[in-house]
This record gives C-alpha cells, sequence and structure tokens, in this order.
C-alpha cells in the first residue's frame, strides 16, 4: 500500500465485498482483513473498531451532494446548463444512491447503533446529517437561483427524508420493482415538484426568511 489513502480505499473495497458476501453482522474485520490481502494488525492500524470502518464507507456513499453543492458554490457548474441538464443529472445522483444497496445496508446499519445507544456514531450521523442538508439547500437555491429561507430548508429535509424511505423500500424488497424501473421518473418528481412548490411559495410570499 503506498500511501494512507490507498490503503484505505482498499481497506473499504475490500469491505464492501465483505459486506456484500456475508451480511453486516458476520463481515469481521479479520473477514475483512482477508478480503484486502492484509493482516488483521495492519487493518488495526487504519481502523481501531469496525463501526470506524463502517462510518467511513457511509462516508463516501453520501457525500456526492456534499461535491455537487461545493461544485455550485465555486463556480465549476456552468450557469449555461439548463435547469433540466442539472435535474436530469441529479436524478441520475438519486438513483445511484438508492441502488447502492450493500452501502445502504451499511448506512441503515448505523442508524439501528445509534437508536440502539451508540452515542458516538449517533453524534457522527447528527453532523453527517447537518451536512446533507445544508448540500442539498445549497443545491436547491443554486439551481433554482432563489435566496435560503425556512421553504428552502424544508424542501431539503423532504427531499433527504424522501431518499432514505426510497433506500429503505429497496432494502426490504417490498416496493415490488416499482422504484427500481421508475426511479427516473421518481427522481424528477422528487426534484422538481419540491422545487416548483418552493418556487410558487417564494412567489406568494409564504416563504419566509430563514430563522425569522
Amino acid at each position: 500500500m503506498n500511501t494512507s489513502s490507498d490503503a484505505k480505499k482498499r481497506i473499504i473495497e475490500a469491505a464492501k465485498v465483505a459486506v456484500s458476501e456475508l451480511g453486516v453482522q458476520k463481515a469481521t474485520l479479520r473477514a475483512i482483513a482477508a478480503k484486502a490481502g492484509i493482516s488483521i494488525g495492519t487493518l488495526y492500524y487504519y481502523y481501531p473498531s469496525k463501526n470506524d470502518l463502517l462510518y467511513d464507507i457511509m462516508d463516501s456513499h453520501t457525500s456526492e451532494s456534499y461535491h455537487i453543492a461545493e461544485a455550485f458554490k465555486s463556480g465549476k457548474i456552468d450557469e449555461k446548463v439548463t435547469e433540466e441538464g442539472i435535474i436530469g443529472f441529479l436524478t441520475d445522483k438519486i438513483k445511484e444512491r438508492i441502488e447502492g444497496l450493500d452501502d445502504n445496508r451499511i448506512l441503515f446499519y448505523l442508524f439501528l447503533e445509534a437508536i440502539m445507544g451508540n452515542e458516538a456514531i449517533k453524534t457522527n450521523i447528527h453532523k453527517k446529517y447537518r451536512l446533507w442538508l445544508d448540500s442539498i439547500e445549497t443545491i436547491v437555491t443554486e439551481v433554482f437561483r432563489v435566496p435560503r429561507t425556512k421553504t428552502s430548508r424544508a424542501t431539503a429535509i423532504i427531499i433527504n427524508a424522501a431518499i432514505d424511505g426510497f433506500m429503505l423500500q429497496r432494502l426490504l424488497e417490498i416496493d415490488e420493482g416499482d422504484i427500481s424501473t421508475e426511479l427516473d421518473e421518481v427522481g424528477r418528481l422528487l426534484l422538481r415538484g419540491n422545487f416548483d412548490l418552493y418556487a410558487e411559495r417564494i412567489k406568494s410570499g409564504k416563504g419566509g426568511v430563514k430563522g425569522c
């Protein structure tokens, strides 16, 4: 392994394979080390606990909205790109997030750990959720060139909650194929429907100023 970053990437990929083959509970650090072709001692050097490793996997899986928001803020996304073009791009990202079943198993495993009393994981997830919401709100306001308001925050909360719900349905296999076959439409309705409602509230003066 050449660098710490390369080592962690290799371990994360091995962990994803182990989780896919064995499930989250049975994917032990020893099994992950074997998949990565490293000693258990080397793995412990980078990840003292299994939850530390799983959190890193969750972080890598769920950071896309942050990177997109940063691209908007830094001007790396061309202003000439049409709304529909951007919505199509974001829809593809939502599809990738919902269909990442192994990554989502890890995400909901960590949610369960937090619910059952793991305060360290709960604190980290709280921080991550605030970052997700900030990023989604930035995307909302940048795409439609509207101010941050109570409604823009509410829109971000709705979109994030909907994505979580779709991920859970896919994991439980209760969608009967509807979500997997209609993800394009689901994504567009989720984005366009919420954005149009947001714009309508802004125009009517009901959006409010954030913090008011």
